[in-house]
């Protein structure tokens, strides 16, 4: 047993090295190319497998092709696509000035049910953002589409990107489902909680930092026994950061970076991270880079420190 609370002030300590090389992903278009990987482990396995994986294909930032898609592996390095990818096809529900993008995945507390939430926007500068999910049972097969269970409409620039999703059980049971998604530069982060993944979602108080944020892009959450882990590339895309949280609501920033991309030859810019408690003990953490070519590429590191 240990003590995770004593995490929640030692952010600094954590600290992870760029993988040699990305992880061989096929995808359904076929350039093997992904940007935004959400990794959830599973013990026991479901449908037979322990790890599972939403990402996109985005060749050439073709927004076009960036269509969640799903993967399942034995042990978090090889992976297999499932069959019927992508689970979501373009153009999405509001036309073909909209794209699909940055899935995240969580199971249901039972464990039966796995859901992919992914955004709908602009490619860029987007008025607009809407949030869905799928739900599946067996990993293949995937509901209709449900929602949009956010809608944000109205403002000069939306920013709802990056969806992460928790569910915590010693919340007050409309808080227990938390959503997290970036404002990036407009509004730093964004909390809604709800009783379910159905909704209805509500917007709570914005979070608060300290040290204060200067720069925040794509995020990941994770959250274990009352603490909310929370990685975020920064708009410089030079490494990732971690803050720590008892409530979802305040956080503790790390002063540094515990990764950075800094020496890597595929990994130039570093993109959405996804952490989870691997079975080592330690945070794994999946996080998409582009190259200098301007490829895209999914990384797997192990966080040491926490």
């Amino acid at each position: 047993w240990r003590d995770w609370s004593s995490d929640v002030c030692s952010s600094d300590l954590a600290s992870a090295t760029i993988a040699i090389s990305p992880l061989t992903l096929v995808t359904y278009d076929g350039s093997g190319q992904t940007v935004h990987p959400a990794v959830k482990y599973s013990l026991p396995a479901w449908n037979g497998h322990s790890w599972w994986m939403a990402n996109t294909p985005y060749p050439g930032s073709d927004p076009t092709l960036e269509n969640p898609s799903i993967w399942y592996s034995d042990d978090g390095a090889s992976w297999t696509a499932v069959s019927g990818n992508p689970i979501d096809t373009y153009p999405p529900p509001h036309g073909t000035s909209f794209m699909w993008s940055d899935p995240d995945l969580i199971f249901s507390p039972d464990g039966i049910t796995l859901y992919c939430v992914y955004r709908e926007g602009m490619p860029s500068a987007s008025t607009a953002e809407y949030i869905y999910y799928k739900s599946s049972t067996n990993g293949t097969t995937w509901s209709t589409l449900q929602g949009p269970i956010i809608s944000v409409t109205g403002e000069s620039q939306a920013n709802r990107i990056a969806p992460s999703v928790v569910y915590d059980p010693l919340r007050p049971l409309e808080q227990r489902w938390q959503m997290f998604l970036s404002g990036r530069t407009v509004s730093w982060l964004h909390r809604y909680t709800s009783a379910s993944m159905a909704g209805p979602w509500t917007e709570r108080e914005a979070p608060t930092f300290s040290p204060s944020l200067t720069a925040l892009d794509h995020i990941g959450v994770w959250y274990e026994s009352g603490i909310y882990y929370l990685a975020f590339a920064t708009t410089s895309g030079t490494g990732e950061y971690l803050a720590t949280s008892v409530d979802g609501a305040t956080w503790t920033k790390a002063t540094s970076p515990f990764i950075t991309s800094s020496g890597s030859t595929w990994c130039y810019m570093m993109y959405r991270p996804s952490l989870i408690r691997i079975p080592s003990g330690s945070l794994g953490l999946w996080y998409g880079c582009q190259a200098g070519d301007g490829s895209w590429h999914t990384g797997f590191s192990v966080i040491a420190g926490l």
